[in-house]
């Protein structure tokens, strides 16, 4: 009983490296898709907090990437600086 109890106080810090993700050229997959998988399999499972931490130079350079940004964040999780 005293294990249950304690894994229910159990906090778990969900972070994910490198978004919107690495998708090498000629990819069939955009970064688009990468995050919005990311987005539905994380609130399938009841996650409510994740942290993305992205990659900034991507995202100021390329449309596509800061939009799949914006799936993340309105998905509601929280964005972290990773490199720029």
């Amino acid at each position: 009983v005293q294990a249950s109890q304690s894994l229910r106080r159990l906090r778990v810090a969900i972070t994910v490296d490198d978004l919107p993700g690495v998708v090498p050229p000629g990819s069939t997959v955009d970064h688009q898709q990468v995050v919005t998988a990311l987005v539905s399999t994380l609130r399938g499972h009841g996650v409510r907090h994740a942290t993305g931490f992205l990659n900034g130079e991507g995202i100021e350079r390329d449309p596509a990437q800061r939009a799949a940004m914006d799936t993340w964040v309105e998905g509601g999780f929280e964005v972290g600086n990773h490199t720029y």
